[in-house]
């Protein structure tokens, strides 16, 4: 549930995934393809009367042989919606391909965007205290409201430099099998930041147990409604 003030909307973070099951499924069956080739373990066409059981068999092989390279010929996209300070975290992951938002071109001021800024709801907010959240919205309030004004007298890039780090943004991002799991094995941690935990948790659950067996996580923060997969079947149901 959203909190609108004056000039600006509080909203949750959110992922929708773009690969649907069936590209992922297809490019769990390349990983068989193209690691068979390094053993030469098929005396047929690799691709001749696949089995999916066998297909996850082959990808938990490699994954316990630390034979990671061939995951890399399996990719998942997605846009997620988050704040300044998840996107920094994640572009940090250099491996992956991104399109972020940007604020130097969009102006928040117009109709499109509805003349409010939008921010990122802290996962913890609902258990601050009354006046850590009055706080906390008073300070959105006035970085917005100076947002609106320099807007009007300048340009969104010049504006943009008093927007905090809470400022909602969308990136897109294309990684491949080997990479994702890095990135939830550092970011599904008990260690790392609870926003961007909860986005790492929410694609981990959404994977097939196959390729995510082995990646540590400490669940601290719900994932309910954070990940849209098109509405089609999740990853893990529909790969059975």
């Amino acid at each position: 549930m959203s909190i609108v003030g004056k000039n600006f909307e509080l909203i949750n973070q959110s992922i929708t995934v773009l690969t649907t099951p069936e590209e992922f499924r297809n490019g769990l069956r390349k990983i068989e393809t193209m690691g068979r080739i390094c053993w030469q373990s098929t005396d047929k066409n690799p691709t001749d009367n696949y089995s999916e059981e066998k297909t996850m068999q082959f990808v938990t092989m490699l994954i316990g042989k630390h034979h990671e390279s061939v995951l890399e010929h399996c990719s998942l996209s997605a846009i997620i919606t988050t704040d300044r300070s998840v996107t920094h975290q994640l572009v940090r992951h250099r491996l992956c391909s991104f399109s972020q938002e940007s604020q130097r071109y969009c102006n928040y001021s117009s109709g499109k965007f509805g003349n409010k800024v939008q921010y990122i709801k802290p996962i913890w907010f609902d258990k601050w205290s009354d006046s850590a959240k009055e706080t906390f919205l008073a300070e959105l309030e006035s970085a917005t409201s100076t947002y609106m004004k320099l807007v009007q007298e300048g340009r969104p890039e010049e504006a943009r430099a008093v927007l905090p780090n809470a400022c909602r943004t969308q990136i897109g991002i294309t990684t491949n099998l080997r990479e994702l799991r890095h990135i939830l094995r550092e970011r599904c941690s008990g260690s790392a930041q609870a926003q961007i935990r909860q986005l790492a948790l929410a694609v981990r659950e959404a994977l097939p147990a196959e390729v995510k067996y082995d990646i540590p996580y400490k669940y601290e923060c719900g994932t309910q409604g954070i990940i849209d997969t098109c509405g089609i079947l999740n990853f893990a149901d529909s790969i059975k």
